[in-house]
């Protein structure tokens, strides 16, 4: 039999990809928005998002493989966003 033990899933839910981002990364709920389906969760906010983005490793690490992290530049601000892998979005 293979050995399984070091194999990791990643969250599965959005609601799993809320639970990592509180417990590893203190990303609160009010640093948070989720698209109406939970195919993707956007963190907003500074200190919150720098933060991400210094940790981007350990972040894809954590939430891999079923979701992945992009850094989207808004007019004034930087997001992170973790979409969920496989999904095609409008205009790709």
């Amino acid at each position: 039999m293979p050995n399984v033990g070091e194999v990791r899933f990643g969250p599965d839910t959005g609601h799993d990809v809320v639970t990592v981002l509180d417990e590893q990364f203190g990303v609160i709920e009010d640093n948070l928005l989720s698209h109406v389906d939970w195919s993707a969760l956007i963190v907003v906010g500074e200190p919150t998002v720098s933060s991400l983005i210094e940790r981007g490793g350990e972040l894809i690490a954590a939430v891999a493989p079923r979701w992945c992290s992009v850094v989207a530049d808004r007019p004034g601000e930087r997001w992170v966003v973790l979409r969920r892998t496989g999904l095609r979005y409008h205009g790709q």
